[in-house]
């Protein structure tokens, strides 16, 4: 008994160390001491080791599996983001969001890491873009760095699984988070009959 109160005064100490330390069981993927090992570590080995098309798909799978950090300890996914259309004054349609900073297409193609990107911190995500059929895009490679830029060029091209698959993607985030995207503006019926129509069109090409 005796041995088993010592072994669970050291671990109870040995976790207040880590907490004051670095705050990670409290704070977990949001504490700066994740952060700083992401951008002081991990993500200056990953452009090394890794080939630019290879780091952007091992940056989005990190997302996807909410390994990447967090804005806030609880992330804004575990509420969902509300992007309803309201009407202005004008009678005109827009966007109510969160705050100014989003992530525009490019990064999540076929909108597989919606949930991750929020919690990163984006208070909207653009996913895409997305073609009708699933095609493979450029041929590599397709991605290159600007090391003295700190930049990258893109030339992935219209890589995409198809928009039955983002579809099916988008129905999944919605049921698990109760997000509303920019698909739903338009009527089921009204979407479909367009994406027939371009199928159509795309096959016949």
């Amino acid at each position: 008994m005796n041995a088993l109160k010592s072994a669970a005064l050291r671990a109870g100490l040995g976790i207040a160390v880590v907490e004051v330390t670095t705050h990670l069981p409290s704070e977990g993927r949001s504490s700066e001491t994740y952060h700083y090992l992401f951008d002081s570590f991990i993500t200056p080995a990953a452009r090394k080791i890794l080939s630019p098309e290879y780091a952007h798909n091992v940056a989005l799978e990190v997302t996807r599996l909410n390994l990447a950090p967090r804005l806030s300890r609880d992330g804004s996914s575990s509420h969902g983001v509300n992007m309803a259309v309201t009407l202005s004054g004008s009678n005109t349609r827009r966007l109510e969001f969160d705050g100014p900073i989003g992530l525009a297409a490019g990064f999540d193609k076929n909108g597989t890491a919606i949930a991750g990107l929020f919690d990163v911190g984006f208070s909207f995500v653009e996913i895409g873009s997305v073609t009708p059929l699933p095609q493979p895009g450029n041929s590599k490679p397709r991605s290159f760095r600007l090391l003295e830029d700190s930049g990258v060029i893109n030339r992935f091209g219209f890589n995409s699984e198809g928009v039955e698959k983002v579809r099916s993607y988008l129905r999944e985030y919605r049921q698990l988070f109760g997000g509303m995207g920019s698909e739903s503006i338009r009527a089921d019926s009204e979407l479909t009959e367009e994406i027939e129509e371009a199928v159509a069109d795309q096959e016949h090409q």
